[in-house]
């Protein structure tokens, strides 16, 4: 056997064991995950800093969706030394992103608020263009506020997030933006506006399981809270399903999103009578798949009196922006015919012959989420 190059050739196992703990994490594996990223790390000499920051996160990734949050934070942190030494604003931001929402779900909030804000100070010390990344860290200091009931910081917070760009961090994190602007919305009374965003935020491809499961939970929470029980207990039938199926505890998952899931069941059950038991079964009868479609069925009002759903109010949005149909499609992670669809059906529903006019009906019409 003739080797080319020795240096590459010496690092194989340890590219190998982090492409496997990477399979086994995106396949739900823990024990795999953990095996191989510690046989990484085990074999990747101390220089190579991005790789052993790799292996460090998906160790820390493998923890945290076991449940042990201290060890989640340990190996992250120094998944997150191994990266910082390669200069990387962006991945410093990632992981500070990372870490903070470890502590946050320990319950420890300042820490959290420091880790967020620590590293965006960081960036405001390098000079230059903010990385768009930033976007997420203020979100994360948008649900701390919300968390202490300071709803004008929480609002400032998103606000400065949209400045950065039309949700301009991770694709995977812009649902929490929409999230966030429910909650603000819920807790200022406008259920309307709380539901608008929430669709919004199920509308968003991709977005994982849990992502889908603690949107769907709080979308529930506020149609109870609407006095809409009957459609709330359907959603969490099929949150309640999803959950079983794919090994999560629905109590804990939304506990994550603030929503306190017996109370809301309770509340709706005392709603809706005798009826209450079929409604949830109903909804566990739904794949999560469905129980999305159903949430995103129920409609928008406008003021016009023209009902929009939350992927429609979305477009139409976009439109208003200024975005092309290649640029909408990019935005949604749909094929551009696709989105030359939605446009043209939007404008059929609107009875209007141009994007301006679209445009226009949305300045007077449909309610901004952000508010």
């Amino acid at each position: 056997m003739v080797i080319v190059d020795d240096e590459g050739f010496r690092s194989l196992p340890a590219s190998m064991a982090i492409v496997r703990a990477y399979l086994a994490g995106a396949s739900g594996d823990v024990p795999e995950t953990v095996h191989y990223a510690r046989q990484a790390l085990g074999l990747l000499p101390e220089g190579d800093a991005l790789w052993r920051g790799a292996a460090g996160a998906l160790l820390g990734l493998a923890h945290w969706t076991s449940g042990d949050l201290e060890e989640a934070y340990q190996a992250f942190a120094e998944g997150q030394a191994s990266l910082r030494k390669t200069g990387d604003i962006t991945l410093e931001m990632i992981g500070a992103f990372v870490l903070a929402n470890i502590r946050t779900a320990q319950g420890r909030l300042r820490d959290a608020a420091r880790l967020y804000e620590g590293a965006l100070d960081q960036a405001a010390r390098q000079g230059g263009p903010v990385p768009p990344t930033a976007a997420d860290l203020y979100v994360g200091l948008s649900e701390l506020c919300h968390e202490h009931n300071d709803l004008d910081a929480a609002a400032r917070y998103l606000r400065s997030s949209q400045e950065l760009g039309e949700h301009g961090g991770l694709q995977e994190n812009r649902y929490r933006w929409y999230v966030g602007m429910a909650r603000i919305a819920e807790a200022q009374g406008d259920l309307d506006r709380a539901l608008g965003s929430l669709r919004l935020a199920l509308a968003l491809q991709p977005l994982s399981v849990p992502h889908r499961c603690g949107a769907l939970a709080t979308l529930a929470a506020v149609l109870v809270t609407a006095g809409r029980p009957e459609r709330g207990l359907k959603v969490l039938g099929g949150v309640e399903a999803a959950c079983d199926r794919y090994g999560f505890d629905a109590d804990r998952l939304a506990a994550g999103f603030g929503v306190p899931l017996g109370d809301v069941v309770d509340q709706a059950m005392c709603a809706v009578g005798r009826r209450g038991a079929a409604l949830r079964a109903a909804g566990r009868e739904m794949a999560l798949e469905r129980a999305v479609d159903f949430a995103l069925e129920d409609p928008q009002a406008s003021a016009s009196g023209v009902r929009l759903t939350g992927r429609e109010a979305e477009v139409a949005r976009l439109v208003r922006q200024g975005l092309t149909d290649s640029q909408i499609a990019r935005r949604l992670v749909i094929s551009r015919r696709t989105a030359e669809g939605h446009v043209e059906s939007l404008r059929n529903k609107l009875g209007v012959g141009s994007r301006a006019e679209v445009a226009a009906w949305v300045v007077e019409h449909l309610p901004d989420p952000v508010g």
